[in-house]
């Protein structure tokens, strides 16, 4: 794992073609599917979602800067 530096490791965490997936199938009620994406990028609903979605972003970073065993 030495050899593989942050940006290679998101590269492969973060693929564009999982992420569309992923949106597609948000709030569709499916298994693993994200919960809905607020419509309006202005209300505090969506600002709300963005942080959760960003905190887990740097969560899985810090797990990962530590190796830690994650989910």
């Amino acid at each position: 794992m030495a050899d593989r530096t942050p940006v290679l490791i998101v590269e492969e965490w973060y693929r564009p073609d999982e992420v569309f997936l992923a949106l597609q199938r948000a709030g569709s009620g499916e298994f693993g599917a994200l919960e809905a994406i607020p419509s309006d990028v202005r209300s505090r609903e969506f600002a709300e979602w963005l942080t959760t979605q960003c905190r887990r972003a740097m969560e899985k970073g810090i797990q990962l800067g530590r190796n830690w065993d994650y989910v």
